[in-house]
């Protein structure tokens, strides 16, 4: 028993270092030391961040130093700011299936954000199986595709409001001129 988890514990090393050979070390390693450097400022602020709500929270760090951070790695950023979570080799971990496997469309940049959660809750819960973190991935990956589709629909919403505000600004401006050239030919009229 002891030599089969020798083997696998190995197979994993082999793995995970065969990756970082793929990899940008210095890109990696400057990903991984701004989240531990936000995660840092978050814990060193958890009592005032508990005082706010989620929307709040992330808006005093979106104009921050780590804006960009936040941009790239949304999710990560939210589980350290919002709920105070972060572990490093999660981070990396989802860094290298990020670089590994990428996305190409919007449902695979919503699994990407929930591999670093399912990775997260692994290393939080590392006698939990893999079925459970599975369920996490998905419980993840429904709600970022749900988010997106609620943005796009508000977008459209605030994209129609807009037209028809631009159109019936143009409709007053319309009937302003009307009313203004009547005006000036009845004076050149008298």
């Amino acid at each position: 028993m002891q030599m089969l988890l020798k083997v696998l514990c190995f197979k994993q090393f082999s793995f995970i270092y065969y990756i970082l050979l793929k990899m940008d070390k210095a890109t990696l390693n400057q990903q991984i030391s701004q989240a531990e450097s936000l995660y840092k400022d978050a814990k060193k602020n958890r009592k005032i961040l508990d005082e706010m709500k989620e929307n709040e929270r992330m808006a005093q760090y979106t104009t921050s130093e780590w804006s960009d951070f936040i941009k790239q790695h949304n999710i990560v950023s939210r589980y350290i700011i919002v709920h105070g979570q972060f572990r490093t080799r999660a981070f990396r971990m989802y860094l290298q299936r990020l670089a590994k496997i990428g996305y190409k469309d919007r449902d695979g940049w919503a699994e990407r954000q929930a591999d670093y959660v399912k990775y997260l809750w692994r290393e939080m819960h590392p006698h939990g199986n893999n079925a459970e973190a599975m369920l996490q991935w998905k419980h993840v990956r429904d709600g970022v595709r749900q988010e997106m589709r609620e943005f796009e629909d508000s977008f459209e919403r605030a994209k129609t409001r807009s037209e028809a505000d631009r159109k019936l600004a143009f409709e007053n401006y319309r009937q302003k001129l009307a009313e203004l050239l009547i005006k000036q030919s009845s004076q050149q009229s008298n």
